[in-house]
């Protein structure tokens, strides 16, 4: 991938899809390209917030600070997406890792060129906040998730999630591991809950692969379980 086309991608997707063309420019006119390899720590938390990321190709992972006793694996992104910005905006230091779960092509953008837009237009404002609403609205989606007790719909929740981002319904590779860990279960209770929904037609299941087979029904499984709770 290259510049120009990796400009194209976040420009029609994502937050900046969003924006008007002139904000798209003056951001992407002062954004770096990178190439970062699976693994790599792009953000790394307790640093301070020096910049945003936006990633055009790959997959992005969100990560708290490594524990002992379960993954730290919170949310995967998709393409049109851009992390970091909770410590770029209020000026703090990260509260979590930003690492390439898949080898990834992103637009890195510095505080300081950021500063410079808003100092060239101070209106721009308004299209950084949606960026965070956005952010707030994927926190929101997560902590409904998690705070559901039935681990089927804790998994559906999970996968409605992270297709609604993506706008896929061919998730990343991904291992029911990582799903698991996302929803907040171990390993098995995700294998389970996922085999419930691959016998419900809803999903299909492969090598690191999942499939939603169709969004309506997974919504209907969420909205059944609630019906019986």
């Amino acid at each position: 991938m290259e510049f120009l086309e990796a400009a194209q991608t976040l420009q029609e997707n994502g937050w900046l899809s969003h924006t008007p063309v002139a904000f798209q420019d003056a951001v992407l006119s002062r954004a770096t390209f990178h190439h970062y390899r699976a693994g790599e720590v792009i953000l790394r938390c307790a640093q301070p917030g020096n910049a945003i990321v936006g990633l055009a190709q790959g997959c992005l992972a969100c990560q708290l600070p490594p524990r002992v006793d379960a993954s730290s694996l919170v949310h995967l992104f998709a393409p049109g997406s851009w992390t970091g910005e909770l410590a770029f905006f209020c000026g703090g230091v990260r509260r979590v890792d930003t690492i390439a779960y898949t080898d990834s092509y992103c637009m890195r953008l510095s505080k300081t060129n950021l500063d410079k837009i808003l100092k060239d237009d101070p209106g721009y404002w308004q299209w950084c906040n949606l960026l965070t609403a956005l952010t707030f609205d994927v926190t929101l989606m997560t902590l409904d998730a998690l705070t559901t007790f039935d681990a089927t719909a804790r998994i559906a929740k999970t996968l409605k999630r992270l297709a609604i981002i993506s706008e896929k319904t061919s998730l990343a590779k991904t291992s029911q591991a990582d799903i698991g860990a996302m929803a907040g279960l171990s390993r098995k209770g995700a294998h389970d809950a996922l085999k419930r929904l691959e016998q419900m037609g809803v999903v299909r299941c492969g090598y690191g692969t999942v499939d939603i087979l169709c969004l309506d029904a997974l919504e209907q499984v969420i909205q059944g379980v609630k019906s019986k709770a």
